[in-house]
């Protein structure tokens, strides 16, 4: 039998980017990840992995963003990977095309507005400790 290769692109869109604190520099960064970063994550055989697919141009920064969808994936990932895989079972989905159309449904963007706002929250913390990072080693 054909293993099913589900992927999801997920787009940093979540609410309102909070005030990470008074660093202009966190704040450029975390900005950065939600406005340009993209990632795939991709399920086979039970395993879920990650890769980037439009870089930030700082690969550590680009490691965090999976790292985050990662993190956060196994609380979305069984509701999204359901949903498709209805509709692919249903035969609404048999190309590339139609599961990226599917995935804008109501249903699935609300899914993947919290998983968006989960990644970022799970950003938030590496960006600040690695900035200070580079600041400390910069003197």
């Amino acid at each position: 039998m054909l293993a099913l290769i589900l992927m999801v692109q997920a787009v940093l869109e979540p609410p309102a980017m909070p005030r990470l604190e008074q660093d202009d520099e966190i704040v450029v960064v975390a900005q950065k990840l939600s406005n340009r970063w993209k990632g795939s994550i991709e399920t086979r055989d039970d395993k879920t992995t990650c890769k980037t697919i439009r870089s930030t141009g700082d690969a550590e920064f680009d490691e965090f963003g999976c790292q985050a969808m990662l993190t956060c994936s196994p609380q979305y990932w069984p509701q999204i990977r359901a949903h498709m895989q209805t509709e692919v079972d249903a035969g609404r989905v048999k190309t590339k095309e139609d599961m990226q159309r599917m995935q804008t449904t109501d249903k699935l963007r609300r899914v993947y507005r919290s998983f968006g706002a989960c990644i970022m929250s799970k950003l938030r913390p590496g960006i600040r400790d690695l900035i200070k990072l580079r600041k400390a080693q910069r003197g």
